[in-house]
């Protein structure tokens, strides 16, 4: 299996180092870059083009949205995991729309983003609203 190359876009510092030290552990995974801000993402999503991009809805600048609408307006072939504390359905369901192939509400763990990884590289979408 080839390098899986990603992008972690949170808002929450400790969350985001957390799963960069969990991804870390793992030789197929290479974390490319990492922020808090939704217009550094844009700019860490266009420099490294990763597979997947860990993002949460809530971040400074261009909040998670807008980042997954960029990502589908340009046509960039990376898949999304959302991580966020929104569990409204509107939201979930807007995030799915938007590109999203794996929504976690929080509280998640970093080893449980860690293991979809795979799953969000094959075709099918997939959903989890639940709290662990």
């Amino acid at each position: 299996m080839k390098n899986i190359n990603l992008v972690i876009l949170d808002g929450s510092e400790e969350f985001a180092g957390q799963l960069k030290s969990c991804l870390e552990l793992n030789e197929q995974l290479s974390v490319c870059g990492v922020s808090g801000n939704g217009n550094v993402g844009i700019s860490l999503i266009n420099q490294f083009k990763p597979d997947v991009v860990v993002l949460n809805l809530v971040l400074s600048g261009m909040d998670g949205f807008g980042v997954m609408d960029y990502i589908r307006q340009n046509k960039l072939n990376c898949a999304i995991i959302v991580v966020s504390n929104f569990s409204d359905e509107k939201i979930v369901n807007a995030a799915i729309a938007k590109g999203a192939k794996y929504y976690f509400v929080n509280p998640v763990s970093a080893e449980t983003v860690a293991l979809r990884i795979p799953d969000v590289l094959s075709e099918a979408p997939s959903y989890n609203a639940s709290p662990e």
